[in-house]
C-alpha cells in the first residue's frame, strides 16, 4: 500500500459488548503505530440503541471513543470520524 491509500476502521464493538474495551482499543493501537506511511480513517463506535443510555456498555463506549480520541490527536496520518446518532440520519 502506498501513501495515497487509505484504510478505513470500523470496529470494536464486539470488544466493548463484552466489557473488554482495553482489548479492543489495544488492538486500534497497535494497528495505528505499526505504519504510519498509510492515511487512516477510524470511524467511532456507536451507542447501543437496544440499551438504556446508562447502561455499562454505552459507557465503555463512551470510554473507547475518548481513549481513541486522544491518540488520533497526536497523529498526522489519521482521522476519527463521529457518527450521527441523530434519528433522522438513520433509515
Amino acid at each position: 500500500m502506498t501513501k495515497n491509500d487509505a484504510i478505513i476502521l470500523f470496529g470494536g464493538v464486539k470488544d466493548i459488548w463484552k466489557n473488554e474495551t482495553t482489548k479492543g482499543f489495544a488492538v486500534s493501537h497497535n494497528l495505528l503505530e505499526t505504519d504510519d506511511t498509510l492515511s487512516v480513517i477510524i470511524m467511532e463506535d456507536p451507542h447501543r440503541f437496544d440499551l438504556v443510555p446508562t447502561s455499562c456498555v454505552n459507557k465503555e463506549v463512551v470510554t473507547f471513543n475518548t481513549k481513541l480520541q486522544k491518540i488520533i490527536r497526536s497523529l498526522n496520518y489519521a482521522e476519527i470520524v463521529n457518527i450521527s446518532t441523530k434519528r433522522e440520519h438513520l433509515t
